[in-house]
């Protein structure tokens, strides 16, 4: 069963790949009628905010929930005491999601691939990489810190 529970977030990261994927698969018109859903929630509820925020916030978000997963797996699936192989193995899988994504755009109709959306999406891979990488290295500090006190 613990073997199970390990694997989970490696199959959200899986489906959360082929989610970012299949929206860069949208052509224009329905990539345009998504974006414009979220604008009218947002408006709803009184937030003012353009189409292209929402767009740009898709981008970031997507790759911020890609970027936790990613650094869970790496760090728990792996449990990889060498923490510049996993740094460099969530670097590549972020970055190289990011460049698979825009080149599919690039063939998607009325869809353009864009450097500026690589470095955006990469972004939130780092924000969520760093804030993972944080809360784990803290965690393990603690728990570091109180075996310790044990010992005394």
């Amino acid at each position: 069963m613990r073997k199970f529970l390990k694997i989970i977030p490696f199959i959200l990261t899986v489906l959360t790949v082929l989610f970012i994927w299949f929206n860069s698969f949208m052509n224009s018109d329905n990539s345009e009628l998504q974006s414009g859903f979220v604008l009218d929630l947002f408006n709803n509820i009184g937030i003012t905010v353009s189409e292209h925020f929402i767009r740009k916030m898709a981008h970031f978000s997507e790759y911020f929930l890609l970027g936790l997963l990613v650094t869970i797996d790496f760090n728990v699936i792996t449990k990889s005491t060498k923490y510049l192989t996993v740094m460099l193995s969530c670097f590549l899988t972020g970055i190289f999601t990011a460049l698979i994504d825009e080149s599919i755009q690039t063939f998607t109709p009325g869809r353009a691939g864009m450097v500026m959306d690589v470095w955006l999406d990469f972004s939130g891979f780092l924000f969520a990489f760093s804030f993972m990488t944080i809360y784990i290295k803290s965690h393990y500090m603690v728990k570091k810190i109180s075996n310790y006190s044990e010992i005394l």
